[in-house]
């Protein structure tokens, strides 16, 4: 079995998360992102890559009935629950 690769740029977005306040889960292809109650499944893209999902990413994105966002930066994570969840 091959070792799945990282993305460049996913450990500045899980640090940059976290410092925000945002919690924050690895390993589950790329990361499951929470705050106000809400998880997010959020697969990280390279900003200067080819940016392709996998055939297993892609059953995922068509499958997943929660929450998923294709990013390339935390602030696209940030911006995705400022849009989409209300804070209480």
């Amino acid at each position: 079995m091959r070792a799945k690769r990282v993305d460049a740029n996913q450990k500045e977005i899980v640090q940059e998360l976290r410092h925000a306040g945002f919690s924050v889960e690895t390993g589950h292809d790329d990361l499951l992102v929470g705050f106000a109650g809400v998880t997010l499944w959020v697969e990280v893209k390279n900003p200067n890559g080819r940016n392709r999902l996998q055939p297993s990413q892609e059953k995922l994105w068509g499958d997943w009935r929660g929450a998923y966002l294709i990013c390339r930066s935390a602030d696209e994570v940030m911006d995705w629950f400022s849009k989409n969840v209300v804070r209480r």
